[in-house]
């Protein structure tokens, strides 16, 4: 059996170094008897875990589970060990890099060997929070994917630009004309910037009424050219529905030639920055 089993994690853990880089969630085997865990590596990238593999398994999990919910956490683990239950299934937070709470969705399965005691605990995570890939109002990419390229770059990026837009007093839009009417107005901004990309640029929609363009090769005068015809643009949309609703933008440029930089979080800081001046 313990040879059986060594073989059994071995091949686990490899089919999860496998899938590793193939999808967002995250896979973990625990080992009951060598109090072993393991997860998709991605997730240390994520999460204030302590490596994607790791011993002391359970108490371990003080380390980056939301304080207010680790009781719960482990009351549930512990019946999945004990053979109580053979399969979990539980909403809760893990603490993120930065220390914020993240919500996410935990699924997993017990193994028994043939005297009925627990082997292993194979399972999935995934987050249910504000982890957005994709925006169905816009028909646009989300935030999450627009970090999902910046985060595998792994050099400065000393080319191109940034321009993060925003429409302006977008909440009266909402509080004035309902959510929907909100909705139609995001989706024609989206469509107003988006046709006016080359190429070598790609849009997103980031929080609530902002939306950022990426932009691999140009330049700052490129940006502010973009940005005038995205206005233009605009404008040509309310014209074209008679005014029955104002849209203006605002929009702030991050020149990678004066601030390269490869952190998410860094160019996240500068947009707004500039987006507020």
């Amino acid at each position: 059996m313990d040879r059986l089993d060594a073989k059994a994690i071995k091949t686990y853990k490899e089919i999860i170094l496998i899938l590793d880089q193939c999808i967002d969630d995250y896979l973990f085997v625990m080992d009951i008897d060598r109090d072993n865990y393991f997860i998709s590596p991605h997730a240390t990238k994520r999460f204030n875990i302590p490596s994607y593999e790791f011993s002391d398994s359970l108490p371990a999990h003080k380390k980056f589970v939301y304080k207010d919910d680790l009781e719960m956490l482990l009351s549930d683990m512990n019946k999945m060990v004990s053979g109580k239950k053979s399969f979990h299934n539980l909403q809760y937070r893990w603490i993120g890099k930065d220390g914020t709470p993240i919500w996410i969705n935990c699924r997993s399965k017990s193994i028994k060997d043939e005297n009925g005691d627990v082997k292993f605990i194979i399972g999935c995570i995934n987050e249910i929070g504000k982890r957005q890939v994709a925006d169905n109002d816009s028909g646009l990419l989300g935030e999450m994917s627009f970090k999902n390229l910046i985060y595998p770059i792994h050099e400065d990026i000393n080319q191109g630009f940034i321009l993060r837009i925003d429409i302006d007093d977008f909440k009266n839009i909402n509080e004035n004309f309902g959510v929907k009417y909100g909705d139609v107005a995001l989706k024609q901004v989206g469509n107003c910037i988006k046709k006016l990309l080359t190429k070598n640029q790609q849009l997103y929609r980031i929080v609530a009424d902002e939306f950022i363009v990426m932009d691999v090769v140009g330049s700052k005068e490129d940006a502010r050219a973009l940005y005038k015809a995205i206005r233009r643009s605009i404008t040509r949309y309310v014209e074209s529905i008679n005014y029955d609703i104002y849209l203006t933008i605002s929009a702030g440029i991050l020149d990678f030639h004066d601030y390269p930089n490869k952190s998410y979080n860094s160019i996240m800081q500068w947009t707004e920055f500039a987006l507020n001046q």
